[in-house]
């Protein structure tokens, strides 16, 4: 990661974003759990590693975070259970209320297609962050 500034495409030309929904996730989860002090940093550092640059990471977790908080209530609940809490679909399902008798999808599957929509609707709002396509630039070569 760089501390440089964004780099704009002349034209308004749109970069690619060269990453799946897993990397997508990736970035939901590393917001809830970088670093945001030099000792947490040296406590997430492995043995013989070298502690990350603090303010790089804050940027960073910063810029998700500013784009998880543009999401609905729903969307934002959605990732936090599959990508913070670990929990499954069908537990995703019974939560927001799919699993009913009369249902004719099952709520596991409802579950995946909400969670789906949620990280399209996030990876659009990372499209227009620049720290986070500079990050993602930096990921691709």
């Amino acid at each position: 990661m760089s501390n440089k500034k964004p780099k704009l495409q002349a034209g308004g030309q749109r970069r690619e974003f060269a990453v799946d929904g897993t990397k997508i996730g990736e970035l939901f989860q590393f917001a809830n759990y970088a670093p945001i002090n030099e000792y947490d940093a040296l406590m997430q550092a492995a043995p013989g590693e070298e502690p990350v640059e603090v303010d790089a990471i804050l940027l960073l977790r910063n810029a998700v975070m500013d784009c998880v908080d543009k999401l609905s209530e729903k969307d934002r609940f959605c990732l936090e259970a599959i990508y913070s809490e670990r929990i499954t679909y069908e537990a995703l399902g019974n939560r927001l209320g799919y699993n009913k008798p009369n249902n004719k999808s099952t709520g596991s599957s409802s579950a995946f297609l909400a969670t789906k929509r949620a990280l399209a609707r996030l990876e659009k709002h990372f499209r227009n962050n620049p720290v986070i396509m500079d990050y993602v630039e930096s990921l691709n070569t």
